[in-house]
C-alpha cells in the first residue's frame, strides 16, 4: 500500500460523501492508496454515513481532539505515506499523485512530511486574498526566523499534509495532549528535528471551506494560529 488517507471528523455526516467522491476521482490507483475515516466521538449521522461510504475502513476514537483521531487513523493505517485531509477539505484531482511523486523523488527517505495550502472557495474575494497572502509569506517569515534564532522550523496544515510513516513512528505518533491549535506545528517541527526534512509546496493544495474564519474572523483565527506556532517554535 502506498498511501493511507485518514479523515478525523467529528459531526461531519454533511462532508464524508462529496469528500471520498472527490478521492474516488484522483488520477492514482485505487489500489495504491486506502481510505480510513477516523470518527472522533461525532453525535451525528457521520459513522453510519462512513461506514456506508467506500471507505476501506472506519475508526471510532472518542477522546476528543483531533491528534486523537488522527493518532487512531494511523494506527489503523498500512501505506508507506499517510495523508491528512480535513472533512472539508477537497483534494485536487493530482493531489494523491503530487503526495507520492514528492515522496518517491526523495531516494534518500529525507523527506518527513510535505504540506501544501488551502484554497478557500467560499470566503469571499478579500478573504481569499489574504488567505493566500499569508501562505505565501509564512514562508518566508520562517526563514527570518531561522536566520535570526538558529532553529530548525517546518510547518504543515493539518487537513492537507502527508507523512512518512517511518518519520511518525520516529516521533512516537501524535501529541494527543493538543485539542486544537499547535496541533500539525507540533508535529511538523518535532519530524523535522528529529532529523528530517519538512516541505510545503504548493503543487498540492486542497480546496477547504472557511467556516472557522467565518465563525471567528479571519484575522483573529490567523492570530492564534501564528501564536500557536511561535510558542512551540521557541520551546524547547
Amino acid at each position: 500500500m502506498k498511501i493511507s488517507v485518514v479523515i478525523p471528523c467529528l459531526n461531519e455526516e454533511k462532508n464524508i460523501t462529496s469528500l471520498i467522491d472527490a478521492l474516488e476521482a484522483q488520477d492514482f490507483k485505487r489500489e495504491d492508496y486506502e481510505i480510513i475515516i477516523a470518527d472522533n466521538g461525532s453525535n451525528d449521522r457521520t459513522y453510519d454515513v462512513a461506514s456506508a461510504s467506500s471507505a476501506d475502513k472506519v475508526v471510532v476514537e472518542n477522546n476528543k481532539g483531533t491528534n486523537n483521531a488522527r493518532q487512531a487513523g494511523y494506527s489503523a493505517s498500512r501505506g508507506e505515506i499517510i495523508a491528512f485531509l480535513d472533512a472539508d477539505c477537497r483534494p485536487f484531482k493530482g493531489w494523491l499523485k503530487n503526495i507520492w511523486e514528492i515522496f518517491e523523488k526523495d531516494k534518500n527517505n529525507e523527506i518527513g512530511i510535505a504540506s501544501g495550502p488551502y484554497r478557500y472557495t467560499d470566503a469571499g474575494l478579500l478573504g481569499r486574498f489574504l488567505s493566500d497572502i499569508f501562505q505565501v509569506l509564512m514562508i518566508p517569515a520562517l526563514r527570518i526566523l531561522d536566520f535570526i534564532f538558529r532553529k530548525k522550523w517546518a510547518i504543515a496544515l493539518g487537513g492537507n499534509m502527508a507523512i512518512r510513516k517511518e518519520a511518525l513512528e520516529k516521533i512516537g505518533g501524535f501529541d494527543v495532549s493538543f485539542v486544537f491549535f499547535g496541533d500539525d506545528a507540533d508535529t511538523a517541527l518535532r519530524i523535522r528535528r528529529s532529523g528530517y526534512k519538512a516541505i510545503f509546496s504548493h503543487n498540492i493544495a486542497v480546496e477547504s471551506s472557511a467556516r472557522r474564519f467565518k465563525k471567528k474572523g479571519l484575522l483573529r483565527t490567523e492570530l492564534n494560529y501564528v501564536k500557536a506556532y511561535l510558542k512551540l517554535y521557541f520551546k524547547g
